[in-house]
């Protein structure tokens, strides 16, 4: 957009699809005899997204894959692809900010604009934290003491668990995405019921 178009918000929502299972590995799970939800807009009681109640099968599938995604290869990686990866997703949340700004409006009854005045910060977190990765460096020695030495080394944890609140979706979700996949860890993000 060139700043004199205007989005057409009706069309995108009537066009806009949203998965309501899931996300774990890079897709959909495939859900049977599994309960639904549907959030109710708080702007005027209409049907919102119905989605997943998942249980104990779902998060297990979820930590199991980022287990192993992170015993695999993304605690190994070295601190210029994990930047070039998190800079990639900052790029991609800028990329599909119309897009995720309307399913936060319509989920949340967030006004356009505020939901839209969110992906940029958004953003921005992960390129935070993508652009910290090649600051900080194995092995320093740090000032300590008198007889002491204090010598700094990274290790990633492994699986983090990440809960977040309903009122500023996007931006929650990428304060909590970016630190932890920054320092070699990979993220389990559950978003509230609520969002």
């Amino acid at each position: 957009m060139n700043g004199n178009e205007q989005t057409d918000w009706p069309k995108l929502a009537a066009e806009l699809e949203v998965s309501g299972t899931p996300f774990v590995n890079g897709g959909h799970l495939q859900v049977d005899g599994t309960g639904t939800r549907t959030n109710v807009s708080p702007v005027d009681g209409s049907p919102g997204f119905t989605c997943v109640d998942s249980d104990a099968d779902h998060v297990n599938a979820a930590v199991a894959a980022a287990r192993k995604a992170w015993s695999d290869s993304w605690r190994d990686l070295g601190p210029g692809e994990r930047k070039r990866l998190l800079l990639a997703l900052a790029d991609a949340v800028l990329a599909s900010g119309q897009r995720l700004a309307l399913c936060d409006c319509l989920d949340v009854g967030k006004p356009i604009s505020a939901a839209s005045g969110e992906i940029f910060p958004a953003a921005g977190f992960i390129r935070y934290y993508a652009e910290a990765i090649d600051k900080v460096y194995v092995g320093n020695v740090a000032p300590s003491g008198a007889g002491a030495m204090e010598l700094q080394v990274w290790k990633p944890r492994g699986v983090v668990g990440a809960i977040t609140p309903w009122n500023f979706p996007m931006i929650n979700a990428c304060l909590k995405l970016g630190p932890a996949l920054a320092a070699g860890n990979t993220v389990v993000i559950k978003p509230s019921e609520l969002s």
